[in-house]
């Protein structure tokens, strides 16, 4: 094989290979998730109540109370979030937290 014809292969080997990884998106095209509210899931009234309500009906021997102000400060904490992050979703994330304190 000449010099010529291992030049080619290289250059079209390189064309190929620039070719291919064009079609991946670049690594900093990252777009968030959508939020609809402190909670994804989090009917509108456990937003407004911070629980309160949810507590009453479904956790008879709680301190509910206890769970809205700890339920609360999860809901409406202001956290800063790092950009390609994926985060628990702050109503699961305030219902475990303020089970565990006030049950």
């Amino acid at each position: 094989m000449t010099d010529a014809g291992l030049a080619i292969k290289i250059v079209l080997g390189g064309a190929v290979a620039v070719a291919v990884i064009s079609l991946f998106p670049p690594l900093t095209a990252w777009t968030p998730p959508e939020r609809t509210g402190p909670g994804r899931d989090a009917p509108q009234q456990v937003v407004q109540d911070n629980g309160l309500g949810y507590c009453r009906e479904t956790l008879p021997d709680a301190d509910c109370a206890c769970f809205a102000r700890t339920a609360g400060e999860v809901l409406n904490g202001g956290a800063p979030r790092a950009a390609g992050w994926e985060y628990a979703d702050r109503w699961d994330l305030a219902r475990a937290q303020a089970t565990e304190e006030c049950s």
